[in-house]
């Protein structure tokens, strides 16, 4: 009704997801006089989506520091101060394939959200959205979110194959690794072309705010460091030393992934040839 509409926006302000109260009047039987009666909780909502934003008890992130989209999604955490349990998925063990952990990804891969004991989330960019709904960097409005969307299907497509046919051999291949490398390097080499250039002119993937794009794109990027493949892409290393300087959590996502790169290489340079 018009009247519970007015009250969840004098309640909550327009956007926000803060808590509204329904409250209705009792009097006393004997007195007759107005007594305060039990304040009826209802679910917040977002004035934007329409979407009930009411914290569930408890959010589950199970990942590994050397997956770029849970990197991407525990700096989000860290940023944000989102309440968040996170869980180390020991990959190497095999954790990611066990019995337990297909009930919650059936393809056996990281990151995955648990929101509760039936409903979990297995993509990134879903699970991005989803922690970050009602909070300062969700898109304030259909343009917003309609160039964030964007910015997704271009990361899949696109942004992801840093990671598919470059890094993953710079640190894991075997059979002519340096050949698989260089060809997987000239198939990325046009994206990061593109973004050295549009970095050129703003401070940010999507303007000069920083947006859920960041999230997403940087550690994406920053790995190929590990190869020494961003020297010649002047605006994207700007782009990160920005990032260490002015945004938090992202040197200490920047940090995890270091060492477990180092530790990987250590790894390998003890085992006999």
């Amino acid at each position: 009704s018009y009247s519970f509409c007015t009250l969840l926006i004098n309640k909550m302000g327009c956007g926000t997801s803060k808590k509204s109260h329904q409250q209705v009047v009792h009097f006393d039987s004997q007195t007759k006089q107005p007594k305060e009666a039990p304040v009826k909780e209802v679910a917040a909502v977002n004035l934007n989506t329409g979407m009930d934003v009411t914290p569930v008890e408890k959010l589950v992130l199970n990942g590994h520091p050397l997956s770029q989209p849970c990197r991407s999604l525990q700096w989000y955490i860290d940023y944000s101060g989102k309440e968040v349990d996170v869980h180390f998925v020991n990959v190497f063990g095999g954790e990611h394939k066990s019995n337990s952990y297909l009930k919650k990804h059936p393809r056996g891969q990281v990151p995955t959200l648990e929101v509760d004991d039936e409903f979990f989330l297995s993509e990134s960019t879903a699970i991005l959205n989803y922690l970050s709904e009602g909070g300062a960097l969700a898109p304030k409005n259909l343009k917003e979110q309609t160039k964030l969307n964007e910015y997704f299907g271009r990361h899949l497509s696109s942004i992801r194959k840093m990671t598919v046919e470059v890094f993953f051999y710079g640190m894991f291949g075997k059979e002519n690794k340096e050949e698989k490398m260089a060809a997987g390097f000239e198939i990325v080499k046009p994206e990061l072309k593109r973004f050295d250039s549009i970095l050129s002119k703003q401070d940010y993937v999507l303007g000069n705010e920083l947006s859920l794009a960041d999230f997403m794109f940087a550690p994406e990027v920053d790995q190929l460091q590990f190869l020494g493949l961003l020297r010649d892409f002047p605006n994207i290393q700007k782009y990160l030393d920005r990032l260490t300087k002015n945004v938090k959590g992202y040197q200490k996502c920047w940090n995890g992934a270091e060492e477990v790169v180092m530790k990987f290489k250590a790894s390998q340079s003890t085992k006999s040839p």
